[in-house]
């Protein structure tokens, strides 16, 4: 089986105000304590923050819901739309507040390469965006192929089982990354990403 077919950009998937919207939500907020380090740099410079698990972390948080913005689920109805799939394949809390969460990585921040955990007898889908990119670096790699996107375009994949990492950034821009998780189907993958059968170990 070809790992590529789990791999999926689409383009001009949000819109310019949407992508204005995360971004200033991230950057005014950043700083605050439920944003935690993933620990997930590739080196000793742990330059990058999320929201991602900062409940489960911090006991002060540990119950907190984040309070995104109306566009972070504006984009997420359309995202259930455009998979054909139902809420309840929404990533739950804890893991991400509503099936979301955001990270700004600060130079010289990575990420390691990693796959994600997922459910029984489901699949981890995450649908990102790169609504701000750094200078330079910050290129995703999925099973050691980089993939090059805008900043209005999504790129899609099964994170649970393909291999996953971004390379340093450099520069004075941040890079903003929002996540939405869906733990779906084999059905649902194989019609997501048009595979007549495939089932992955």
């Amino acid at each position: 089986m070809n790992n590529k077919k789990l791999v999926k950009v689409v383009k001009n998937f949000i819109t310019d105000n949407e992508i204005d919207k995360l971004n200033q939500w991230t950057l005014s907020n950043y700083k605050q304590p439920y944003f935690i380090d993933p620990r997930m740099n590739n080196d000793e410079s742990q330059t990058r923050f999320t929201t991602r698990h900062a409940y489960k972390r911090i006991e002060e948080y540990k119950n907190f819901k984040v309070d995104y913005p109306k566009e972070v689920y504006d984009i997420q109805k359309r995202l259930l739309e455009y998979l054909k799939i139902k809420d309840n394949t929404i990533i739950p809390f804890p893991f991400f507040t509503d099936g979301v969460c955001t990270t700004i990585t600060f130079p010289p921040g990575s990420c390691r390469k990693h796959t994600d955990p997922y459910f029984e007898n489901t699949y981890t889908l995450h649908c990102n965006f790169v609504t701000q990119n750094s200078e330079s670096g910050g290129i995703t790699y999925v099973e050691n192929t980089p993939y090059q996107f805008d900043k209005n375009d999504m790129i899609m994949y099964i994170t649970s089982h393909l291999e996953h990492e971004v390379t340093e950034i450099s520069g004075d821009i941040p890079r903003i990354l929002w996540v939405y998780g869906f733990g779906i189907s084999t059905l649902e993958m194989n019609r997501i990403f048009n595979i007549k059968s495939f089932t992955y170990g």
